[in-house]
């Protein structure tokens, strides 16, 4: 403001200084963008915000060169859903799964009944497990499911997926950009992704868990991962590997 009866024409209003009116500022300022920031509380909130860092937001903070400074910050907590509200200040509402806690409890179900031979009637894969998980998300192999078709199950016990899921958040926060391809999505990732460690990930996952399918691409558009998966494994190949946006 240049006076009472003066003031300074932006081309963008903000209202509200939260997490995304602030990282909308932001991504304003840093494209050359003037923005006028408003907000009516006069302080910090005594309420939390932006308590989990999705993969997508990370990437963000990561292209500002805050990975750093963020992860020196990091609790190290277990996922076991979103609370939604009618809005931030609400303290009523309803507990929401995330992906990844999803996952997770699969990966107690996989692991509380493993025959030395083929799946029978308890394998947490094909069954519904009742009363011994009831709050699991069960991985259903498809009927008819044959040698080309590979059911939708994975081979990990619970320990060794807990470990696996870390592996792939760790890589994914190299995704620069998630596009959809058919019948699954392209991961584009940043120019110094260790390859090696893409394509033995890639591998590793595929061994465990066959429905999927990889490519590792590397050409003009630059290093990408494309995973594709039936039909009926589009929510868990979201969970894993986020939605194309």
């Amino acid at each position: 403001m240049a006076g009472a009866d003066q003031a300074t024409q932006v081309p963008v209003v903000i209202v509200g200084a939260g997490p995304a009116g602030l990282v909308t500022a932001v991504t304003l300022a840093r494209n050359g963008i003037r923005s006028l920031l408003v907000e009516r509380n006069p302080g910090l909130s005594p309420l939390p915000r932006a308590t989990a860092v999705s993969t997508r937001t990370m990437e963000l903070l990561r292209s500002w060169g805050l990975e750093d400074e963020v992860r020196d910050g990091q609790l190290q907590l277990a996922a076991v859903g979103g609370w939604a509200t009618e809005t931030l200040a609400s303290p009523n509402g309803t507990l929401m799964p995330l992906g990844i806690a999803d996952l997770q409890r699969s990966a107690a179900v996989l692991s509380a009944h493993t025959p030395d031979g083929p799946c029978d009637e308890r394998c947490g894969c094909i069954s519904d497990p009742g009363e011994r998980v009831p709050t699991a998300v069960v991985l259903s192999a498809k009927p008819g499911a044959g040698v080309e078709e590979p059911p939708i199950a994975c081979t990990l016990n619970g320990g060794d997926m807990g470990q696996r899921l870390d592996d792939w958040q760790d890589l994914l926060t190299h995704v620069t950009a998630r596009t959809p391809v058919d019948d699954g999505i392209r991961l584009t990732f940043a120019p110094d992704v260790p390859l090696d460690r893409v394509a033995a990930l890639a591998a590793a996952e595929q061994d465990c868990c066959r429905f999927f399918r990889f490519a590792l691409t590397v050409d003009t558009r630059g290093t990408a991962l494309e995973v594709r998966a039936p039909a009926d494994a589009h929510d868990l190949l979201g969970a894993l590997f986020g939605a194309p946006t």
